[in-house]
């Protein structure tokens, strides 16, 4: 399953990504939730400038399950989250 993940920065100062920080994606459908951690590629991107927004390209093995789950996305330390409702359909 392919998704991006936009990093926004508000504030009035660049916000460093040193330590590149660790992400965990959740996908929960029935009673087998599938958490897997990360480490947020910062190749490219080191820093989110003032104002601006990075935009990441992300990847996630969905397990066997079918039908409605709830999927979450977060950068634990730095208290961000994001996620909601999914439904698995197989092709």
């Amino acid at each position: 399953m392919g998704f991006t993940v936009t990093l926004s920065n508000p504030t009035g100062h660049d916000i460093e990504l040193s330590p590149c920080p660790i992400y965990q994606i959740g996908i929960y459908a029935g009673h087998h939730p599938h958490v897997s951690t990360y480490r947020l590629n910062c190749d490219v991107v080191r820093v989110v400038r003032a104002g601006y927004d990075v935009t990441y390209a992300m990847q996630m093995h969905v397990p066997l399950a079918v039908g409605e789950a709830k999927f979450s996305w977060s950068i634990p330390r730095g208290s961000l989250f994001g996620g909601g409702p999914v439904t698995i359909e197989r092709r």
